[in-house]
């Protein structure tokens, strides 16, 4: 049982990173996209 316990603790650890460098990725091309607004803007202005 604890064997199999262990695994599932493995397994919950690795899912958690997953959603961790998913949400990275979005902040990033969040940025990205303001980035490229603002400098829309500044060209526009």
């Amino acid at each position: 049982m604890a064997y199999g316990h262990a695994i599932a603790e493995v397994r919950s650890q690795k899912s958690e990173v997953r959603s961790q460098k998913s949400e990275v990725r979005s902040q990033k091309s969040e940025v990205k996209l303001l980035r490229l607004l603002r400098f829309e803007t500044f060209v526009m202005s």
